[in-house]
């Protein structure tokens, strides 16, 4: 009787798990057909030059956890680094978001290169550069 139990709770997490990954990977492949927002592609691509106000702060963003669950969960989080910087362009400050490593240091001259978007989803407020370049002129004087 007691194997029976044990058997039972073993297949009952099983069963549990598989489903709560199946819905979860259900999630994300649908949640990329609606993230964006209808005309978003359209927008230009902005490339400037600017003077950095602050260093670089290299974050570690959590991306996918992919787990099984046996009586307790083993998993592993995959994850990804961003580096989010402040520069200033025609006199405003502007928040850079680069998808990688890059270490930039304050009054460095930089050319960037990408698209703005709503703060919202990085926590900031207000708008913010999506770059998908950034080139560090001091570096290359130096």
């Amino acid at each position: 009787m007691f194997t029976f139990l044990v058997f039972a709770l073993f297949a009952g997490q099983l069963l549990w798990g598989i489903t709560a990954a199946l819905i979860v990977i259900s999630l994300l492949i649908f949640s990329r057909f609606y993230s964006d927002k209808p005309g978003t592609e359209d927008q230009a691509c902005e490339e400037f030059s600017a003077c950095v106000l602050t260093n670089s702060s290299i974050y570690k963003v959590p991306t996918i956890f992919v787990g099984i669950p046996i009586l307790i969960v083993f998993g592993e989080l995959g994850s990804k680094y961003e580096s989010v910087f402040l520069a200033e362009y025609e006199g405003r400050e502007v928040t850079i978001i680069y998808p990688g490593i890059c270490s930039v240091m304050k009054d460095d001259r930089v050319k960037v290169a990408g698209k703005v978007i709503d703060g919202k989803k990085a926590g900031i407020n207000g708008k913010c550069l999506k770059a998908f370049s950034v080139e560090n002129k001091r570096s290359e004087n130096a």
